[in-house]
């Protein structure tokens, strides 16, 4: 069962009105906003270039950790040889993101 947060509404609102969905998603992109894993990206896709970003796009931060995934085996590896530059240079671009190594996968053809 799934619980189900209520906001508090205001005097002249009847109890049980709908919510304009663009309240709903300002609230929660404000908070994605400052997250790790946008600011992570946001340094990836600078960092990387516009060939390479073709190629392999963050997928998940986890614990320091942030997954790539590359369009082939060969990519993966190629970017494995560069992760210790890769990840200078996201450092060099914002000091606040907060990757310690980088992980390479192949990417899922079913997708």
């Amino acid at each position: 069962m799934t619980t189900r947060r209520r906001r508090r509404r205001d005097d002249d609102e009847p109890a049980g009105a709908p919510v304009p969905l663009a309240d709903v998603l300002a609230a929660r992109l404000d908070q994605l906003a400052g997250s790790d894993m946008v600011r992570a990206c946001r340094a990836w896709n600078h960092v990387a270039g516009e060939a390479v970003r073709a190629v392999a796009s963050p997928t998940r931060l986890s614990r320091g950790t942030l997954t790539v995934a590359c369009a082939s085996s060969v990519w993966a590896q190629e970017l494995s040889l560069m992760a210790p530059e890769i990840l200078e240079r996201m450092r060099e671009l914002d000091p606040s993101v907060e990757v310690q190594r980088l992980r390479f996968v192949t990417q899922s053809q079913d997708r």
